[in-house]
C-alpha cells in the first residue's frame, strides 16, 4: 500500500517555468527532475532542474506517439497507487446509485374539439393511464450511478480499473485531443457501454453540458498544459471548463508531477469566464481551500538511490490535489 502524507495547503510564488511536465515512468530511470524548489539550509542540495519539453504541450507530438504505440501506458501513477486516497476524497465514486430522473412525456398536439361529449369518468381513466405509463417508464430506467470525467486519458488503464471500484451503474467519460489514442481506446473497450471515449481538448469542452459530472480526474494532463504556449491563460481555460462541468460540491482530482509551490497558486487564482469584461468585479475563487498530498513515486529497484544525501523531496514524490467546486452566490 502506497504511503500517503497529508499536508496543509500553503500559497507560494512560482513561475510557469517551475511547472515541470509529466514524465513516463520509463524515463524516470534516465533522469530525475527537480521541481524548481529553492533549496534552504534544512534541505539537501537538489539536482539542477531540466527544461520542460515544449513538445508535451503540442498535439502533433501526441498524435505521432500514439500512432506508433497504442499499448496501455500509465503516466505518473497506476490506479493501485492512488486508489485508497482517491476513493476517500471523492466519496461520490462509491455512493449508492440513485433513481434516474423521469423523462417527461412528449407533448402531444391539441386534438380538435370532439363532436360527442366524453364522460368525466372516461377523462379520469385516461389521465390515470398516462400517469401509470410515466411511472412504468421511470421504473424501467436503471438507477443513476456516479458520473465521472477523465481528462487526457491517452491509453491509460485508469478508467477500466476505476470502474471496478465505483458503485453500480457508474459511467466514465474519457477525453483526449489525440484521435489515435481515442480510436485505440474505443476499439479496446467497445463492448463496455459504461466507458465513453471522445476526441476533445480540455480547454474547450463546450459540447458537454454544465453540471454533468460528479467527479473529474486528471493524471498528468495539467502538467502538459503548462508546457503549451501561453500556459497561464491555457491553465485558466482548463480550470474554468472543469468548474463548469462539475455539479456544485463536485470534486476535481489532479495527480501531478508539480509540487504545491508550483501548483496551488494556479488553483487559487481568481479566474474570469470567457467573455467577461476586465472591468467587471473580480469573481470569488472557483474552489474551496485546496488539499494536497504526497504520493511516493513507483520506482524499480535499479533506479533507487543508495546514498541518502543525494535524495530530494522533489525527486521522490508525485502529488495529488483535491479541489471542491464552489458555486458563486447569485446576485
Amino acid at each position: 500500500r502506497r504511503s500517503v502524507v497529508e499536508q496543509r495547503t500553503t500559497s507560494a510564488t512560482a513561475t510557469d517555468a517551475e511547472a515541470a511536465p509529466r514524465q513516463p515512468q520509463e524515463e524516470e530511470a534516465a533522469a530525475e527532475e527537480d521541481e524548481g524548489e529553492e533549496t534552504t539550509e534544512q534541505q539537501p542540495p537538489a539536482p539542477a532542474p531540466l527544461e520542460p519539453p515544449a513538445e508535451y504541450g503540442r498535439q502533433e507530438y501526441w498524435d505521432e506517439r500514439y500512432a506508433k504505440d497504442q499499448g496501455p501506458f500509465d503516466w505518473l501513477q497506476r490506479f493501485a497507487g492512488i486508489r485508497d486516497l482517491l476513493l476517500a476524497k471523492a466519496p461520490a465514486l462509491t455512493a449508492a446509485a440513485t433513481a434516474a430522473p423521469a423523462t417527461p412525456p412528449a407533448r402531444q398536439p391539441t386534438p380538435p374539439p370532439a363532436r360527442t361529449l366524453v364522460s368525466s369518468s372516461s377523462s379520469r381513466s385516461g389521465a390515470s393511464s398516462t400517469a401509470a405509463a410515466a411511472t412504468q417508464e421511470q421504473q424501467q430506467q436503471p438507477p443513476q450511478g456516479p458520473r465521472v470525467l477523465v481528462l487526457g486519458c491517452g491509453t491509460s488503464r485508469l478508467s477500466e480499473e476505476l470502474l471496478g471500484a465505483c458503485s453500480a451503474n457508474a459511467t466514465i467519460t474519457n477525453i483526449d485531443f489525440s484521435p489515435p489514442a481515442v480510436q485505440a481506446m474505443s476499439q479496446r473497450h467497445k463492448a463496455n457501454q459504461r466507458l465513453r471515449w471522445l476526441v476533445m481538448n480540455v480547454q474547450d469542452m463546450k459540447t458537454l453540458e454544465e453540471g454533468r459530472f460528479d467527479v473529474v480526474i486528471d493524471k498528468g494532463t495539467l502538467d502538459c498544459v503548462f508546457c503549451a504556449d501561453n500556459s497561464t491563460a491555457s491553465v485558466d481555460k482548463f480550470l474554468t471548463e472543469v468548474h463548469r462541468l462539475l455539479v456544485p460540491g463536485g470534486k476535481f482530482i489532479v495527480v501531478s508531477w508539480g509540487n504545491p509551490q508550483a501548483r496551488v497558486q494556479f488553483f487559487e487564482r481568481t479566474v474570469r469566464p470567457p467573455g467577461t469584461s476586465e472591468k467587471a468585479a473580480p469573481l470569488p475563487h472557483l474552489w474551496q481551500p485546496v488539499e494536497h498530498f504526497q504520493l511516493e513515486k513507483p520506482r524499480m529497484a535499479s533506479t533507487m538511490l543508495e546514498n541518502e544525501e543525494t535524495k530530494s523531496t522533489a525527486n521522490y514524490y508525485h502529488y495529488m490535489y483535491v479541489l471542491t467546486k464552489v458555486t458563486p452566490p447569485s446576485k
